[in-house]
């Protein structure tokens, strides 16, 4: 599986990240056919931590459990599309940090829940300060032939728009052209 960002996750994995002595950020444009490779949201940055620890914060201190619970689900679902408050839903009535996580393993893996996230155009700042649009996974390998029918289609439902890759310039020879 490969990492795609849009470009505001790509700047953080591509300059600061990743980034050592010599290494010259690489990115690629692609646009990946549903119908052929997998893809799903990487939910690490920020799905997973807000699943987990949304009532363990000040947002519950400062407005209430009810209050609180509506600000995270209202967020997430203009984040993730409105399929992701099915499995939000689910973890907000349980205290398991398990069942939590498994819920947000589901959601990541929901398509609907990917395309929503691709066309999500709010600026997110996760973990670590990463900032970003929207993240996924995608079954490796991309070649360039795989890239270059993509972009030729119109984009429909199966076809989902990813922004950039972003690799560090020595890994691309490995990677994307094997």
């Amino acid at each position: 599986m490969l990492l795609l960002l849009t470009r505001w996750g790509h700047n953080y994995y591509a300059l600061r990240h990743n980034y050592e002595e010599g290494y010259v950020p690489l990115v690629i444009r692609v646009r990946i056919d549903l119908n052929k490779k997998y893809v799903y949201v990487d939910g690490r940055d920020f799905l997973y931590t807000v699943f987990g620890m949304w009532d363990k914060r000040g947002l519950v201190k400062t407005y209430g459990i009810v209050k609180a619970y509506q600000i995270v689900s209202n967020t997430l679902k203009a984040i993730y599309g409105d399929k992701v408050h099915r499995y939000f839903e689910k973890a907000s009535k349980t205290i398991d940090s398990n069942n939590r996580i498994s819920l947000c393993d589901l959601a990541v893996h929901d398509l609907d829940v990917a395309l929503a996230h691709a066309n999500n155009r709010i600026v997110i700042r996760g973990r670590y300060n990463v900032t970003f649009k929207s993240s996924f996974f995608v079954e490796a390998p991309i070649t360039p032939d795989t890239g270059s029918r993509a972009m030729k289609r119109s984009c429909s439902k199966t076809l989902l728009r990813i922004s950039d890759l972003c690799l560090p310039l020595s890994w691309a020879s490995s990677i994307i052209f094997p």
